[in-house]
């Protein structure tokens, strides 16, 4: 096992440096022209460039750009894929076979068309990331990373990284829970910073746990249906 630690610590720390390269890149994306609907979002949505630097808030150009710019950086098929940044495509063919993993044009990436919300946890690493669907289609509008070795969804929670920035500066007097990232960055677009989100689809103990690092007191604000 001792042996084991140091090769796990280099994977993780591997993964961190390719999500974060990924997490840079889909931000430098919003200076492109093909960037135009995700700037169209964010001005309806009222957002300043300010939050969306703040954020890291980007866009995913196409279904391969970051493939071909990750290798470029020198990261292989399988640690894009670790991360859960790409995807290995199925066969047309055959819908239940995979193509080769070591062809480069055989991945496609996860949150193509996509306006990217990095996922960064309390350390200040990019573990993973939400990607909201920008036109109607017949996906889902969010998508998160999947399960990785990196990124738990019960026990992530979005903005942990700027909670802890206020406890450290001793401005933390309690925490507000809200339902998706947007509420957050509105929030703290409009001045109120404790806010944070769950990843998973409900608050786990987890969650609770790691909200419980930073303080004591909790306020929760769902929105009132019946996910709510």
């Amino acid at each position: 096992r001792a042996c084991k630690a140091p090769k796990q610590k280099k994977e993780r720390d591997e993964l961190y440096r390719c999500l974060k390269d990924a997490a840079l890149y889909y931000y430098r994306n919003l200076n492109k022209p093909e960037a135009n609907i995700a700037l169209e979002f964010i001005k309806k949505r009222k957002l300043s460039m300010s939050t969306v630097t703040n954020f890291a808030i980007g866009y995913s150009l196409g279904w391969s750009d970051i493939v071909y710019h990750l290798s470029k950086l020198g990261y292989s098929l399988e640690t894009m894929q670790k991360a859960g940044i790409v995807e290995l495509k199925t066969d047309p063919n055959n819908p239940d076979q995979k193509l080769d993993p070591k062809n480069i044009k055989n991945y496609y990436d996860c949150y193509a068309k996509r306006l990217v919300f990095p996922i960064i946890n309390s350390l200040g690493n990019v573990v993973g990331f939400s990607a909201r669907l920008l036109e109607d289609a017949n996906f889902a509008k969010y998508k998160n990373t999947a399960q990785t070795s990196v990124f738990d969804k019960s026990k992530l929670v979005f903005n942990i990284n700027q909670v802890k920035k206020l406890k450290g500066n001793n401005e933390l007097n309690e925490i507000i829970i809200v339902e998706g990232q947007m509420d957050v960055i509105s929030l703290y677009q409009s001045g109120v910073k404790n806010a944070v989100a769950c990843m998973g689809t409900a608050l786990t103990g987890l969650h609770a746990k790691e909200l419980k690092k930073f303080c004591d007191k909790v306020v929760v604000c769902f929105d009132g249906d019946g996910a709510g």
